[in-house]
């Protein structure tokens, strides 16, 4: 979803698909933020319990812009990835 407005981005954002416990995540990059990261990553952190990143890319074309955050969690003595992005 692209919203340039908080009128626009009412009818997109649905309570009902929520998970209980889950996570909401939402971005507030503009055009230039997005050309400035793309393809990289922009953000992370590393824990002992978990590690994140994110990385955001940007279709010039037409004027998309979309995120994925990847997070690692120990599984026993494995590490498990988790990737979420806010293309659908």
């Amino acid at each position: 979803m692209h919203a340039l407005s908080l009128n626009d981005s009412i009818p997109h954002f649905n309570p009902d698909r929520l998970l209980v416990n889950g996570i909401f995540l939402f971005g507030l990059k503009l055009e230039d933020g997005y050309n400035y990261w793309n393809g990289q990553i922009a953000e992370g952190d590393v824990k002992h319990d978990f590690a994140w990143s994110c990385r955001y890319s940007h279709n010039l074309k037409e004027k998309t812009g979309e995120f994925t955050i990847t997070i690692f969690q120990p599984l026993g003595d494995k590490w498990q990835r988790l990737d979420i992005n806010n293309a659908g």
